[in-house]
């Protein structure tokens, strides 16, 4: 009798055990199974786009007055910690290459504080009074953390 219910136990709890994982390489190679890569053929699917490469055209010599920079979209870095960086090139005469070197020193300062991929543009906009509109697009949260070398010295 004893035997019997040592067994019984014993067997509940065999029961009871989960069973074994397969380790991470098996699901992998059954995913490369599943998803065969086919090579693709290149002329097929690609859509033909046409281009109106004048509605794009700028003159060489466009240049405009800046008096005064406003930003959108800054939400992580103040626009008066920006602003102070671009403020050698504020009440000057631009150019779209000086616009676009603007953009990317905004870009520069995210990426000093460890936000990612940020992106600064000029919308489309007529600047009236000098005031030039500069759009910023930030990531949400990245889920790296930045990691600072001071930090880890400690």
């Amino acid at each position: 009798m004893k035997f019997l219910a040592i067994f019984l136990s014993a067997s509940c709890v065999l029961d009871a055990a989960p069973t074994p994982a397969p380790s991470g390489g098996i699901i992998e190679r059954q995913l490369e199974k599943e998803y065969e890569k086919t090579p693709r053929d290149s002329e097929k699917n690609n859509p033909d786009i046409q281009i109106d490469q004048e509605s794009f055209a700028m003159p060489d010599d466009f240049e405009i007055y800046v008096d005064r920079i406003e930003l959108r979209g800054n939400r992580r870095i103040s626009s008066k910690d920006i602003l102070k960086r671009l403020d050698p090139e504020i009440h000057k005469t631009l150019s779209l290459n000086a616009i676009d070197r603007l953009c990317r020193m905004i870009e520069a300062l995210y990426v000093e504080r460890g936000i990612a991929q940020p992106k600064a543009y000029p919308p489309p906009q007529k600047i009236n009074d000098g005031i030039l509109i500069l759009e910023i697009r930030e990531l949400s949260k990245s889920k790296y953390p930045r990691t600072d070398e001071s930090k880890s010295n400690s």
